[in-house]
């Protein structure tokens, strides 16, 4: 049975462009010997989390990563290539597409479903990944990212996913949709939100890349996001700690980075709030100070990247034997630069941007000085934005610019593991030829309680 986006996040896309022909560019003939797995069904742990992947008859493959905690309970997950493409206000498919059971199912942390296809994308905004849910209405996945001819992007729920080859006028009428879309009420819980923010995003940065204009779409957005935040922070507050809703906190403090906190301060302020309340009754808050400085050694020159800030995080408080889960993010600072300089020029040269940081993780068991205490296996996922802005000039002094965006996107998350003492720090240095990095990590203890 279909699921209908308006029951599950209270908005519907109408988004009639053209129908789809049902052709999948992906041929059979450039696939001897790939093995079809169409339906996939494994039991995927809540704690640890897990993926679950398919290759199709065309031999296009689906990998769904569910992290860490990413699950309400331990659940098993079948995933199923469609034979036919769903019908949809897109065209061009670049595969079929697959469905994802069981149905409806939210997700406590979202999961990254990956497409692997044969096709070749054609038009300027490349290939594009949405939620199928019937011929006129379709919810693009949140953080999508294409390089080559694999398609990554972010879900929040189980459904129908499909991807793409999305043509101008299709992104235009997808802008139109969302642009209905959050004009209407807010879902009301953080997955639909998430899910209709990311979506929005998406789109416009799809638009930028074909020069058109995403303004409109943007402030309806802000819009969007600013009841959303109201409507959350209408509910009263718990008067003890309450692990669910302080989860729910967190997810709306990530959101806000896409509302314009200038007019909403107010909004922003009074979440705030209400977070560091919650944290002070859950107690077991962190700071983790992250500073990273890496000296490439160049043929006519030398280039130096690093970044530095804190990331506040904080461990949930659970009855009986079971760990804390730790959740949290935070921004680091982008740095650095370099020069060369060769017979015929000198180029010169700064680092800007940010990194991301998303905390995951649970609280262990560690040894120190020859005891077992209490620790942390820190997980840290980072996501880079970052720049790399100068000139080159010739011995005329005739100067051109150079550079332009330069790390960009998420990075393989990785686990630190520290005892909780205040002050813990850790220090790595890494040489590999002309490249060398340092990494020191300081832990600061806010407030913890034990367990």
């Amino acid at each position: 049975m279909k699921r209908i986006l308006a029951t599950l996040f209270c908005i519907v896309l109408i988004c009639a462009v053209s129908c789809n022909d049902g052709s999948n560019p992906a041929s059979d003939d450039n696939n001897e010997g790939v093995e079809e797995t169409p339906t996939v069904t494994k039991s995927i742990s809540a704690s640890e989390g897990g993926s679950v992947s398919l290759t199709d008859s065309h031999g296009n493959r689906v990998v769904l990563t569910i992290p860490r905690n990413g699950l309400y309970q331990d659940t098993d997950i079948t995933m199923t290539a469609l034979e036919e493409p769903p019908v949809s206000p897109y065209a061009s498919y670049l595969m079929n597409g697959v469905d994802i059971q069981p149905e409806g199912l939210f997700l406590k942390e979202p999961a990254q479903l990956s497409f692997t296809t044969n096709a070749i994308v054609g038009h300027a905004t490349g290939a594009f990944a949405v939620l199928v849910d019937g011929p006129e209405s379709t919810l693009p996945l949140g953080l999508l990212e294409a390089e080559g001819n694999t398609v990554n992007g972010d879900i929040y729920h189980f459904s129908e996913y499909v991807s793409m080859d999305a043509a101008a006028g299709e992104m235009n009428w997808q802008a139109f949709a969302l642009e209905t879309a959050v004009e209407l009420d807010p879902a009301g819980n953080w997955q639909g939100d998430y899910a209709i923010t990311a979506a929005t995003v998406s789109v416009i940065r799809k638009l930028e890349l074909l020069g058109e204009d995403s303004s409109n779409l943007s402030s309806k957005l802000d819009q969007y996001l600013e009841k959303s935040l109201k409507k959350f922070l209408d509910k009263p507050e718990p008067s003890g700690c309450d692990e669910e809703y302080l989860e729910e906190l967190f997810k709306y403090n990530n959101l806000i980075s896409y509302l314009g906190v200038d007019s909403n301060a107010t909004l922003v302020e009074k979440l705030e709030q209400r977070t560091s309340s919650q944290l002070d009754k859950c107690g077991n808050r962190f700071v983790l100070d992250i500073f990273y400085t890496q000296t490439m050694q160049l043929p006519d020159g030398t280039d130096i990247f690093g970044y530095n800030g804190s990331i506040e995080f904080y461990m949930t408080q659970y009855s009986g034997d079971k760990m804390g889960m730790l959740e949290g993010s935070g921004t680091l600072t982008v740095e650095g630069g370099g020069s060369t300089e060769t017979e015929s020029e000198i180029c010169t040269w700064t680092r800007s941007g940010s990194v991301q940081v998303k905390v995951g993780g649970n609280i262990t068991d560690v040894d120190s000085d020859g005891q077992t205490v209490p620790g942390l296996d820190i997980q840290l996922t980072l996501t880079y934005d970052t720049y790399k802005l100068g000139q080159c000039c010739d011995r005329d002094g005739k100067c051109q610019d150079m550079g332009g965006p330069d790390m960009q996107g998420q990075y393989p998350a990785y686990t630190l593991t520290v005892p909780i003492e205040d002050g813990h720090e850790i220090t790595q240095n890494l040489n590999m030829g002309p490249s060398s990095n340092s990494t020191t990590y300081m832990l600061h203890v806010i407030h913890f309680t034990g367990m």
